[in-house]
């Protein structure tokens, strides 16, 4: 038998793992939330396209090369670099799972792209470098809008207030995001 290597190893999340590790630092209430307010959030987008995601949590990059602090990827896994969860807890997320509005709104946005199959049409080496073609370019922003939009659907359906991310305070969320 010959193994083929995979031609994207980054398309899957082992290869996250084993290439920063685990974070040491997230405690295991935090975990729990998270995974709650996933589980809150995927029943309320009903998608029978795709399996649950698997929610994978990483060290923060050494090289600081991974230009997002969460991202999807094909093989259906959200991955959180674990400074998002500094920024979360910067922004007060609570253990109470009604008041994690800003966590609601970043995995409704992971969860949208793998709904969306936007991997299909980008696959995730947009996520590593530059984008060079306009028009390739262009199409990753109107999938970013896309994502956006179905989020805020997503949050709403399970519960959560997208007023509470969208606040016009200096300390917006987004901003920081």
């Amino acid at each position: 038998v010959v193994a083929i290597a995979n031609p994207q190893p980054k398309a899957r999340a082992e290869w996250w793992v084993r290439s920063y590790g685990l974070p040491v630092v997230i405690q295991n209430s935090t975990i729990k939330t998270v995974e709650l307010v996933l589980d809150r959030l995927w029943q309320a987008s009903s998608p029978h396209s795709i399996l649950k995601p698997k929610l994978v949590f990483i060290s923060e990059s050494a090289d600081n090369w991974v230009d997002s602090l969460a991202f999807s990827l094909p093989d259906q896994s959200i991955i959180l670099v674990e400074s998002i969860i500094d920024l979360l807890n910067d922004q007060e997320v609570d253990l109470i799972l009604e008041n994690n509005h800003q966590l609601a709104f970043i995995l409704s946005h992971e969860l949208s792209h793998l709904i969306n199959n936007d991997h299909r049409h980008f696959g995730i080496s947009w996520l590593f470098q530059p984008i060079q073609d306009i028009g390739v370019a262009n199409k990753i922003v109107e999938a970013e809008y896309r994502a956006d939009k179905k989020a805020l659907f997503i949050m709403t359906e399970a519960g959560f207030d997208p007023k509470k991310v969208f606040r016009d305070s200096d300390d917006n969320f987004l901003r920081a995001y």
